[in-house]
């Protein structure tokens, strides 16, 4: 029986801007080891035709004191590898090949306890929607003060203490107060706000951050950014900071890394990707964006054409190629390995001099 088989039980203004908050400003130290490894990754879920394969061997890696950004759109499997590394792949899905190695040690067959142990105390997740993260059957105290009680071994009363010192420093007003309400009670800013105290409150090496601003308007969002931000700074974190949003990515991290149908299509530091684009799906992305020089509003965008492939039903070769205009029949025997086309900065197209979009 096969291992498939088993798994069935911000805009233009902000792209390449070297000044924007957070990009490039975080240097590893020199020959310092890979915080976070995934190697080879790949997730399945078993449908009635085969598998839908949601991550399809993903190499990544998240160095010390870096927030690595991983954008795409909907459905190309970001959120799915957040889930996969802290154990939390809905069901019936499974992790069905490669490592995800955190600190050195693979979490991939890790037991329940161990994973426990690593989730929320050792890396954190801000999900994207808080309304369904939170429980709505317990104040958001009582939501704070669980993991410093369980990994930290807090007492009660410290707990309570420290919870609302957290409430008061992700910016929560009348801290005190909205430690005793629940998350209907709280705005949709004040609630993501509420997740990011939760998933800080044991000062995780590692945050996971899906989506974090998608469902708050244009003024928080810049506010929530600029918390996290200050926070990574404050408590020395690393973040891998998930978005479809092109200027949320370029003016918040280090490096990138672009997904297409469960694949890793493009990975170099953030001011690279922008200024030098190496893969076709990364370059209509940013062909895509709205531009604020055009003054004649009747001008078209430009969108990509055709849809993503399904899952279940990936084409031979590059899942880009039936929407790439560099496509040709070599394509089809394209097997997404990356290739060095610069200093860190790495490609899954065996075309790249033709796109060079930006260098």
């Amino acid at each position: 029986m096969s291992a498939l088989e088993q798994s069935g039980g911000a805009q233009e203004q902000a792209v390449g801007r070297p000044e924007a908050r957070g990009a490039g400003t975080h240097e590893p130290g020199a020959g310092a080891p890979a915080l976070l490894e995934l190697r080879d990754l790949t997730v399945a879920f078993p449908t009635r035709t085969g598998f839908a394969v949601a991550v399809n061997g993903v190499s990544l890696t998240v160095a010390p004191g870096q927030v690595t950004g991983i954008v795409g759109e909907s459905g190309s499997g970001k959120t799915m590898i957040c889930r996969a590394i802290l154990g939390l792949i809905p069901w019936p899905g499974a992790i069905v090949g490669g490592e995800i190695r955190w600190r050195g040690r693979d979490l991939v067959g890790a037991s329940a306890s161990e994973m426990r142990r690593v989730r929320g105390r050792e890396v954190a997740m801000i999900f994207q929607d808080p309304s369904s993260a939170l429980d709505p059957v317990f104040t958001i105290g009582n939501q704070i003060t669980e993991p410093l009680r369980v990994h930290l071994g807090r007492s009660r009363a410290a707990a309570e203490k420290e919870a609302i010192e957290l409430l008061a420093r992700v910016g929560i007003p009348s801290p005190r107060e909205r430690f005793n309400a629940y998350p209907h009670q709280l705005s949709g800013g004040m609630r993501q706000r509420a997740m990011i105290a939760i998933a800080i409150s044991c000062k995780p090496g590692l945050v996971l951050a899906d989506e974090p601003t998608t469902s708050l308007d244009v003024t928080i969002q810049d506010q929530i950014l600029g918390l996290l931000a200050e926070l990574r700074d404050e408590y020395g974190m690393s973040m891998v900071l998930v978005s479809h949003d092109l200027g949320v990515v370029a003016q918040n991290t280090d490096s990138v890394a672009v997904m297409y149908s469960g694949s890793i299509v493009e990975t170099a530091p953030t001011s690279a990707v922008f200024a030098a684009t190496r893969h076709p799906y990364t370059a209509a992305l940013i062909e895509a964006l709205p531009s604020i020089h055009v003054r004649e509003p009747r001008v078209a965008l430009k969108p990509i054409p055709g849809q993503p492939p399904a899952l279940d039903a990936l084409p031979p070769g590059c899942p880009f190629a039936p929407r790439c205009r560099y496509t040709t029949e070599a394509c089809q025997s394209v097997d997404m390995t990356r290739v060095a086309v610069g200093p860190e900065h790495e490609t899954a197209c065996p075309f790249a001099e033709q796109v060079m979009v930006g260098a």
